[in-house]
């Protein structure tokens, strides 16, 4: 192995959360690096729409459009991804997530059922289903998006951080579990990342936009939020053999965020 050896040729990544956003770029940068990929979306036509811009790397693609909370529709997919891209999946990246914002004296129990489903158990249920063709394989990474906010509080946001918490704990469980079959599990934790999330979430404020967005970015050590090529570059290094070392660990692609904390502007 070279060192700094970033190329994911031959490798067949599955992403979920992939029809825009994070899922989408990392997809992409899988791609970028020779990976074929597999993406699925709630919104089929976002997934298909990832696909087309990997296939343009000149690697096998697979798109589907479906409800993670449906496990068959979920399973099938695994299954069906690892027919189209030619073997065994060999990186995973969960990357769906759901994010209730309420009081915790009035969180509609289906939602909390939502996000502890989307975001912690389906991370769960894929592993179990691509473990076995990564232990034949002899080799494998596992990768969960997490948060910043799995180390610092947000009001009315416990159970999103919650469950990006538990896939803290859950890799690095599996990654003493799966060492053995040279699978790695790791996890990433971004701070704020400028994307369509973070501007939809912008607009539903109101009010004065640019100050909003201003205020995310003083937040932030460095003076601005991350982007979505930062946050896929971290992936790449952590599915890539210049990784190989690395296992039961969180990555905080969060520009120090989870470090200084949330604190009001120093003037």
């Amino acid at each position: 192995m070279s060192i700094g050896n970033q190329s994911l040729v031959g490798r067949r990544a599955l992403i979920t959360g992939a029809g825009e956003g994070l899922g989408r770029g990392i997809a992409k940068a899988f791609a970028g690096q020779g990976a074929s990929v597999a993406v699925c979306s709630l919104n089929g036509e976002e997934a298909e729409a990832t696909a087309t811009i990997c296939a343009e790397y000149g690697v096998k693609t697979y798109a589907a459009g479906f409800d993670l909370l449906d496990d068959s529709a979920t399973l099938d997919f695994a299954a069906e991804s690892a027919r189209q891209l030619g073997g065994p999946i060999d990186l995973f990246v969960h990357n769906a997530a759901v994010m209730p914002v309420y009081p915790i004296d009035s969180m509609p129990m289906a939602q909390l059922d939502l996000a502890l489903n989307v975001n912690l158990r389906v991370a769960a249920l894929l592993t179990q289903a691509l473990a076995p063709g990564m232990k034949l394989q002899g080799k494998g990474a596992i990768l969960y998006m997490s948060s910043g906010m799995a180390y610092y509080g947000i009001a009315e946001h416990s159970i999103y951080c919650a469950t990006k918490a538990g896939l803290l704990g859950l890799a690095r469980g599996l990654a003493m579990e799966l060492a053995p079959f040279g699978i790695r599990v790791n996890t990433v934790s971004p701070g704020t990342i400028d994307s369509p999330m973070l501007n939809q979430f912008i607009e539903g404020q109101g009010g004065d936009q640019e100050a909003t967005r201003a205020a995310f970015d003083v937040m932030h050590p460095r003076g601005r939020v991350g982007t979505i090529a930062e946050v896929a570059a971290t992936f790449v290094f952590l599915a890539s053999d210049a990784a190989a070392n690395i296992t039961a660990t969180d990555l905080r692609c969060d520009g120090g965020l989870a470090v200084k904390g949330i604190q009001p502007v120093q003037k």
